[in-house]
């Protein structure tokens, strides 16, 4: 495909500010799937990913690494080869530009090739990340957070938040799940909770939607709290207030985005109607049990999300008016 640079630029500018068609979607992911355009296509992604990301500047994008880590960490299954290129191209899109999906990997230097930069946001407008932990756990992070997972693993569960993150743990009673913030240490066995610990900000926050943690610093418990509960620890006096909350206002950061934990085709179309005012129906009843795990900002419109979900589930999607037909064979 031959593809002047002002069109290749005009294309990831569109949608890095949410302002593609579907057309301009689908010519864009095309081209990365056929990788003529990769110096071109990392030189756009560094610039917006630079512009947006002032304190995590980055040299090169490694598509390799990308790759691997998209097919390892989207819960899909197997397709064929040509269609989960055009998941690929969606995935490194969302990824590189924040639009939605999970992990990546980036290249600063050649000292630092192979080492993975954790899930963080340093972007000025809205970004939130949803992070798959190797124990089925999973993270969304809010604005202006970083989780460092790199030393995770399924016997020692242990990560490090700086800013505020919403955990949904899977229970282990043998490997109890820690988050260090700062002095503070949160552990739990499997529940689900909100953490807000911005380094600028004097108090730390844990508030417990499910199940019960316990919030303890040098070894000192703090507290133990259970649903509806929070703990407020103020890091200049050293003093804890343990209180009742609403914890669904605590958690308005998170409302509205759209967050996809192992989820099937099916459930996913019940939300997208819900959300979006639409009706969404299948022509094969096996796309309907296909699974993924996926984000998007609340700032995405139904083409960007359907884009994405239909790439990775080797399906296509019709829209007229207010309905909406998904075709395809789906992931058997």
């Amino acid at each position: 495909m031959q593809t002047d640079h002002s069109r290749l630029q005009y294309l990831v500018r569109q949608y890095a500010d949410n302002l593609s068609t579907r057309e301009e979607m689908s010519e864009l992911f095309s081209i990365i799937a056929e990788s003529e355009h990769d110096v071109e296509l990392n030189q756009e992604f560094l610039t917006i990913w630079n512009s947006i990301h002032p304190h995590q500047q980055v040299l090169s994008i490694d598509k390799n690494h990308l790759f691997s880590e998209i097919e390892r960490n989207i819960s899909v299954l197997p397709v064929r080869q040509t269609r989960f290129m055009w998941a690929r191209a969606a995935a490194i899109l969302a990824l590189v530009l924040g639009a939605g999906v999970i992990y990546f990997y980036l290249n600063g230097s050649a000292e630092k090739k192979s080492e993975p930069v954790v899930a963080a946001n340093q972007l000025t407008r809205s970004s939130h990340s949803l992070v798959k932990l190797p124990d089925g756990s999973s993270v969304l992070l809010n604005d202006n957070s970083t989780l460092d997972y790199s030393t995770f693993t399924e016997t020692n569960r242990q990560v490090v938040l700086s800013g505020e993150a919403y955990f949904d743990i899977k229970r282990d009673k043998a490997h109890p799940f820690a988050i260090r913030t700062g002095k503070l240490k949160t552990t739990v066995l499997g529940t689900s909770f909100n953490i807000r610990a911005y380094p600028q900000e004097n108090d730390v926050t844990v508030t417990v939607t499910r199940g019960k943690v316990e919030v303890e610093m040098e070894n000192k418990t703090l507290g133990i709290i259970t649903p509806n509960q929070q703990i407020s620890f103020n890091k200049q006096y050293g003093s804890t207030v343990q209180q009742q909350v609403l914890a669904d206002s605590i958690l308005i950061w998170k409302q509205n985005d759209l967050v996809f934990d192992n989820t099937n085709f099916e459930e996913a179309a019940v939300i997208l109607s819900n959300r979006f005012n639409v009706s969404v129906s299948f022509s094969n009843e096996h796309l309907k049990k296909c699974r993924f795990t996926a984000s998007f900002l609340n700032e995405n419109n139904i083409h960007q999300v359907l884009t994405v979900l239909c790439d990775v589930n080797n399906a296509t999607y019709e829209m007229k008016n207010d309905s909406i037909i998904i075709k395809g064979e789906g992931c058997k």
